[in-house]
């Protein structure tokens, strides 16, 4: 109902409906809008602590490969056999040298992640990036055009007569 002084006033009763139905609809958009705020600070909860688990996983990881290969080298050392195998030496060394990069590989993840490249993945699209795209922009229009040629290649065919109009670039 509109209020008393509306009323007398004269002002249009639609007008007011109108502005109430408004303010209404404005009231439900903001309450879903904090609603999906609220959802969003959850979820970048949630992958933070992914991304601690990730992380305390990785350097455990690092723990128990040092550690295994601290005991390879104490088993050596005690009964003698590191000149019998040369070859165990050179996994270590394979195997050190791969943690080396895989080191490197966690360091430019983490520079990635320090410089907010994964802040928000939402950008990046369905696996595509700016190159992806472009192809299979240029690839739809080389399509159109073949499919443009065959449809005039069956006319000519079925009619024996020569299209309208300049083809010959097809």
């Amino acid at each position: 109902m509109l209020p008393l002084r509306a009323r007398r006033s004269g002002l249009n009763t639609s007008w007011w409906i109108s502005h109430c139905a408004e303010l209404q609809s404005l009231d439900a958009q903001v309450a879903e809008l904090e609603h999906q705020q609220e959802q969003l600070t959850q979820n970048e909860q949630k992958l933070r602590q992914k991304i601690e688990a990730f992380r305390t996983k990785k350097e455990v990881i690092k723990a128990q490969y040092s550690a295994a290969e601290a005991q390879v080298r104490i088993s050596e050392a005690a009964t003698g056999v590191g000149e019998q195998m040369a070859d165990l030496g050179l996994a270590i060394q394979r195997a050190e040298d791969k943690t080396e990069d895989m080191r490197g590989r966690a360091g430019a993840i983490e520079e990635l992640e320090a410089a907010g490249t994964f802040d928000d993945l939402s950008r990046i699209g369905p696996g595509q990036d700016d190159i992806d795209r472009q192809l299979a922009e240029l690839s739809t229009g080389s399509q159109v055009d073949s499919e443009l040629e065959g449809v005039v290649r069956r006319r000519v065919d079925e009619t024996c007569e020569p299209p309208l109009g300049d083809y010959s670039r097809m």
